[in-house]
C-alpha cells in the first residue's frame, strides 16, 4: 500500500514512542503500530517496548545529557561556519552569565540526579527586530526517553492576558499611543533555587570543553513563562501599586491619562517613510496610522496547495483582516 503525504496524517493516532538517538522511533496509527528509523546489522533479535505515557522518574531523564551534547555540537558547527552569528551567540549567553541569569554548574555528570533536566539551545534571528536581532531559544520540548519533555509536564495557567480584540479596540479610540517594552522580562524574574536544575544548559567554556549551566530566571521556550511573567506583573501592581499609582493603572491594562502641565521632551524621533513599528506582532505605520502586513512569498514555478499553505501559515493574522483574501487562498 502506498499512501501519499496528505492521507499520512489522518492514519496517525495519540502514542509515540522513540528511543535514544539513533534507534528505532514506534508510531500508533489505524493500521497498527509502525517502526521507522535505522536498524544495525545483528544475529540477535530486538524489541521495542511501547507503553503508556509516564511522568518523569529515575530511568526517565538519564539521556537530556546526551542529548544536549549531541544538539549543541550540531549548533557549534554551524555557528562556526558564520563568524558574525558565534560572536552574537557568544555575547548573548556571556551576558546572560553576567547578569547572574545562569550560573555555572561546578560539578555535573552523566548520572545526575534524575530531576535534572538539560535543555537544548539553538539561535533564533529576527532582522526586522529593532531591539534583538538574535536570540537564544531554550527547547524545553525536547522529548527525553519516555517520550515526554519538560514543558508536558508544565500547566500554562489560566489566561490572563487582555484580549487582544478590546486591546485593539481601546487603541483606535485614542489620538496619541504610547507604545512600552519590558527589557528581558521574562529574565527580571528569579526561579526558585531548587527548581533550577530543571533549567539546565550545556555551552563550551572558554578552554572549549562542555560545562553545564544552571538558568536562574523564568525561560524564554518554557511553556508557564508567558503566564508566570504576566501574573508577577499583576502581583507587583498589587504590592507596589500605592507606590506607584500611575504605574499602576498601566500594569493593570487600565487607561492611564497623563496630569496636565509642562512634560520635559524626552528625545526627538523623525518618522522616515520606511519606518515601521511592530505593535502587538503587527506593523504600525505612525505616519498614516494603519496596520500593514509584509508578505515576502517565495517564487513558485510549480505552485502547489502545500507551497501556498506554507505561505499563508507564515501571516499573523490576529484579528482575521485578512480572512477574505486567505479563504480565497485554501480553496
Amino acid at each position: 500500500m502506498i499512501l501519499g503525504a496528505d492521507i499520512f496524517g489522518s492514519c496517525l493516532l495519540p502514542g509515540l514512542k522513540q528511543g535514544t538517538l539513533g534507534s528505532l522511533t514506534a508510531q500508533d496509527t489505524i493500521f497498527g503500530w509502525i517502526l521507522s528509523g535505522p536498524v544495525l546489522k545483528s544475529n540477535s533479535s530486538w524489541s521495542l517496548p511501547v507503553t503508556a505515557h509516564q511522568s518523569i522518574t529515575e530511568e526517565v531523564l538519564h539521556d537530556d545529557l546526551l542529548r544536549a551534547k549531541l544538539v549543541l555540537k550540531r549548533v557549534y558547527a554551524r555557528l562556526l561556519k558564520d563568524s558574525a552569528l558565534f560572536s552574537q551567540y557568544t555575547v548573548f549567553l556571556t551576558e546572560y552569565e553576567q547578569l547572574g541569569h545562569m550560573k555555572r554548574v561546578r560539578q555535573f555528570s552523566e548520572v545526575d540526579s534524575p530531576q535534572t533536566v538539560y535543555l537544548p539551545h539553538h539561535p533564533i534571528l529576527k532582522d526586522d527586530s529593532s531591539t534583538t536581532r538574535l536570540r537564544v531559544v531554550f527547547n524545553a520540548s525536547s522529548l527525553t526517553s519516555n517520550n515526554t519533555s519538560l514543558n508536558s509536564h508544565f500547566h500554562i495557567g489560566p489566561k490572563i492576558l487582555t484580549d487582544l480584540v478590546s486591546i485593539m479596540i481601546r487603541w483606535r479610540s485614542h489620538r496619541f499611543v504610547f507604545v512600552a517594552d519590558v527589557e528581558k522580562m521574562f529574565r527580571q524574574i528569579l526561579v526558585g533555587p531548587r527548581d533550577r536544575k530543571y533549567q539546565r544548559i550545556v555551552w563550551y567554556s572558554s578552554e572549549q570543553n562542555v560545562e553545564a549551566w544552571n538558568l536562574n530566571t523564568v525561560t524564554y521556550g518554557t511553556a508557564s513563562a508567558p503566564y508566570i511573567a504576566n501574573r508577577v506583573i499583576k502581583q507587583l501592581a498589587n504590592d507596589e501599586g500605592s507606590n506607584f499609582p500611575a504605574a499602576k493603572s498601566v500594569l493593570q491594562n487600565k487607561n492611564a491619562n497623563c496630569p496636565s502641565g509642562t512634560h520635559e521632551r524626552a528625545f526627538d524621533f523623525i518618522m522616515d517613510e520606511d519606518i515601521k513599528l511592530k505593535v502587538l506582532g503587527l506593523q504600525w505605520d505612525a505616519e498614516s496610522d494603519v496596520f500593514r502586513f509584509r508578505v515576502k512569498p517565495r517564487p513558485m514555478d510549480s505552485p502547489t496547495k502545500r507551497l501556498i499553505l506554507s505561505v499563508i501559515a507564515k501571516l499573523y493574522d490576529p484579528m482575521g483582516w485578512l480572512s477574505p483574501v486567505v479563504i480565497v487562498a485554501k480553496r
